[in-house]
């Protein structure tokens, strides 16, 4: 009875040993048991979550164009597991609609025949989509060849203008609907600024927007813009002429009526220098002489006219040359 007594008692003591050695890791193991329990019955429990997806008409009949579709999102009810149902909701989702039987005009389709893009996982499942149908309406693509217009905009500097301008490719291929397309007879380059410019220019730009789904073949072109100087043409009644010759030397008239031909940039607020008109006496004897007058202008200006074309010049007798 004894011995019972005492093997029982070991018996106590071994089983409580088995309990509480290593308890930190026996309770480390029940909490994640208990997690896994909760991830399998909790979190991973059907639900359903409606994630917004924008609509992606596809398949397109090579001849038509789609000129007018929901611009809403499709509202898509899924119906899965929480976790995956959240990794959706954060990807760039689309619901996708194949249109190969798309015709001119309104159509109303079905948005069943649609697919989500990316695919979903395969424990999700779509259950509602709203709207159910939807409305698109499309058109006969055409495609015309049609001029390009060049678009200018603004004034070259001071004393400029433009003397010509080009644009290469002279004309461009248009491609859209055809409402838009046939109701063209030229498409405009984007305004090109020429403000303050004094030579020529050269760049490549963008054709102005025509309409939604109108696109050009190609998309930009090159305007060339040629740059040249302003010429004027001013008139000038008295110039005071200088007498360049001995003491008392007199010259009737004293003046001439001059007209100078230049840039607008010269000549636009030019005034007369002393000295532009004179006469050199230095060799000519005592006498009457007729002279002509000699213009001093500057490099790019011309001297068209003077008036008078002859001087009289009387240098008194005893004068020595």
């Amino acid at each position: 009875m004894t011995r019972l007594r005492f093997r029982a008692g070991r018996g106590a003591i071994r089983l409580r040993a088995a309990f509480t050695e290593n308890l930190g890791l026996k309770l480390v193991s029940v909490v994640a048991a208990m997690l896994v329990w909760y991830a399998t019955n909790v979190l991973e429990r059907d639900a359903e979550r409606v994630v917004e997806m924008p609509l992606q008409p596809r398949h397109v009949p090579p001849d038509l164009v789609v000129v007018d579709s929901p611009t809403a999102p499709i509202a898509v009810t899924l119906r899965g597991p929480r976790t995956l149902l959240e990794g959706v909701e954060g990807t760039r989702a689309r619901f996708v609609l194949p249109v190969r039987s798309l015709a001119v005009g309104t159509n109303r389709i079905d948005l069943q025949a649609g697919r989500i893009e990316p695919e979903l996982p395969r424990r999700l499942r779509v259950v509602r989509l709203h709207p159910g149908r939807i409305e698109l309406r499309a058109e006969p693509l055409h495609r015309r060849r049609l001029p390009v217009r060049i678009e200018l905009a603004g004034s070259p500097a001071f004393g400029y203008s433009i003397a010509e301008s080009q644009v290469i490719p002279e004309e461009v291929d248009v491609v859209g609907p055809a409402s838009a397309v046939d109701a063209l007879r030229a498409v405009q380059t984007v305004p090109i600024d020429l403000r303050g410019l004094e030579a020529n220019s050269s760049r490549t730009v963008g054709l102005e927007w025509v309409g939604d789904f109108v696109a050009f073949e190609p998309d930009r072109v090159t305007v060339t813009a040629r740059i040249e100087e302003v010429i004027v043409t001013r008139r000038f009644p008295k110039a005071t002429v200088q007498v360049n010759g001995p003491p008392g030397a007199t010259l009737k008239p004293t003046t001439t009526a001059l007209t100078l031909r230049g840039p607008e940039r010269v000549l636009h607020n030019f005034q007369l220098p002393a000295g532009i008109a004179s006469v050199d006496a230095q060799a000519l004897a005592p006498g009457s002489h007729r002279v002509e007058v000699v213009v001093h202008v500057p490099p790019d200006v011309e001297v068209v006219t003077r008036k008078p074309a002859t001087h009289r010049l009387e240098i008194p007798e005893g004068t020595t040359p």
